[in-house]
């Protein structure tokens, strides 16, 4: 009942959040206590609530039972798919208070607000690298552990995030297009050439494609050059750490 009438009677002996009732109160003030007592028996990550602990355990059996009705996505726990449909809609209903920038999530938000405060809390244990958010320390830490979990479907090259793999895909996606102007044709995607077997035959087709894969090739070459790049940065930073620990640390 107190859902719909907004009545928050438990109140936070730590800040100023309140709940509709005492357990999500409980579970709330393990925040600022640091009480875990939900472990998992695959990794060593501990959890204020049980629920967090079922969430968590599908990231270990890959199940992903709640879907987006507006996309094939698929999340964990409807509060991630919440966040995800807001992506759709629009919506973001968490605003910086500074700069009035606004957000999906409460998450991202504090994200964001660390980008005013300087405040970077997420340090990597390694070299002491420091981020704004653990997304960003994980996706640091595969620098260190040589992974790269996301994979080009087309090319199966390797990335460390997902946005570095959908920016790599847009090559792909322009590659036709880039070959089909390169040959000064104007190509119709939607029509066909009889069966999908005979499209792939046509000469047309055929010619658009070697021109794509030249203006690909290019366009990997460029890639590999940044790479090499990136690489010889990091291991400068490596060697920088070695000697001086505490340069990256700032003030």
């Amino acid at each position: 009942m107190r859902t719909h009438t907004g009545e928050r009677p438990f109140a936070c002996s730590f800040c100023d959040a309140r709940f509709i009732n005492s357990s999500h109160l409980k579970v709330h003030e393990r925040t600022h206590t640091g009480e875990r007592p939900y472990e998992c028996t695959v990794c060593p990550m501990r959890f204020v609530s049980s629920s967090h602990l079922r969430s968590h355990q599908r990231c270990h059996t890959k199940e992903r039972p709640y879907a987006c009705p507006l996309c094939d996505a698929r999340f964990i726990n409807s509060s991630h798919l919440k966040v995800h449909q807001r992506t759709h809609t629009g919506e973001r209903p968490y605003a910086c208070a500074r700069c009035g920038q606004s957000f999906v999530s409460t998450s991202h938000l504090r994200s964001h607000e660390r980008t005013h405060s300087g405040d970077r809390p997420f340090r990597c244990e390694t070299c002491h690298a420091s981020f704004l958010s653990s997304s960003h320390l994980r996706d640091h830490n595969k620098v260190h552990t040589g992974q790269g979990q996301h994979e080009c479907p087309t090319c199966q090259a390797k990335f460390l995030t997902k946005s570095s793999l959908r920016n790599h895909e847009k090559v792909h996606r322009r590659t036709e297009v880039g070959g089909a102007a390169a040959l000064g044709l104007d190509v119709d995607t939607s029509s066909s050439h009889g069966s999908a077997h005979d499209a792939m035959h046509d000469p047309v087709h055929e010619a658009v494609q070697d021109a794509a894969r030249l203006a690909f090739a290019r366009v990997v070459v460029e890639e590999v050059h940044a790479a090499g790049r990136e690489q010889q940065q990091a291991r400068l930073t490596s060697t920088a750490l070695k000697k001086e620990p505490g340069r990256l640390l700032g003030p």
